[in-house]
């Protein structure tokens, strides 16, 4: 009668022995999983957090090679529906640009932010070296600004190597699109691409409300 207790009690102790080695494998196996699962969130944040560095490569690549279409494909909301097209200006400011790209960060919206460096010519500091620009402010016609930016573009570019050249910070805001990402245009961005003149028009605009 002891001998079967004992048994019974031994056996009993080994089905408890065996019980909690599979609760422990369950919580290890759980664990290992959401161990791996986190790894493989984290490698594809990181892929794509890559493929927006690679779009932003793609975008300053296109607009140094003056491609109009690329660009138009690469902005957000499809662009401005018709291609990017390329001013004498804006190829002036192709032909000096040079970027370099950073860290990504991809925000809680789903927007990501690529850090970048956009080296560009620096036109206010060139307007005010090369060009007596309070003449062009006098007009009356309205069309200062365009007449200034049209004597800055027929300038001999040759010339233009030796111009004051400027680093902006422009960091790139990307947003989703059919699964890829596409840049939004940013004053900050259009700024670095047109070598400052989002800061030379808002400047022009202030003199010129104030002369009125």
């Amino acid at each position: 009668m002891k001998r079967k207790k004992q048994e019974r009690r031994t056996r009993g102790i080994i089905l408890t022995i065996v019980l909690l080695l599979i609760l422990f494998i369950f919580v290890v196996a759980g664990l290992l999983n959401k161990r791996a699962e986190k790894k493989r969130e984290e490698a594809y944040e990181q892929k794509t957090l890559e493929e927006a560095q690679g779009v932003c490569e793609e975008f300053l690549n296109a607009y140094q090679d003056k491609d109009g279409e690329m660009l138009t494909r690469l902005l957000w909301n499809q662009g401005y529906g018709e291609p990017v097209e390329f001013s004498e200006y804006m190829k002036i400011t192709a032909d000096h640009l040079s970027y370099e790209i950073g860290k990504a960060k991809k925000h809680k919206d789903g927007s990501c932010w690529v850090s970048v460096e956009i080296t560009n010519l620096d036109l206010p500091t060139i307007t005010e070296l090369e060009i007596e620009k309070k003449t062009y402010l006098k007009s009356d016609s309205g069309t200062a600004l365009n007449d200034f930016l049209h004597l800055l573009s027929d300038w001999d570019t040759k010339n233009l190597g030796e111009m004051p050249m400027k680093t902006y910070k422009a960091d790139m805001l990307l947003k989703e699109e059919n699964l890829q990402w596409r840049i939004e245009m940013t004053d900050e961005l259009s700024d670095a691409l047109l070598g400052g003149y989002v800061e030379l028009y808002s400047e022009v605009v202030k003199e010129l409300e104030g002369a009125q």
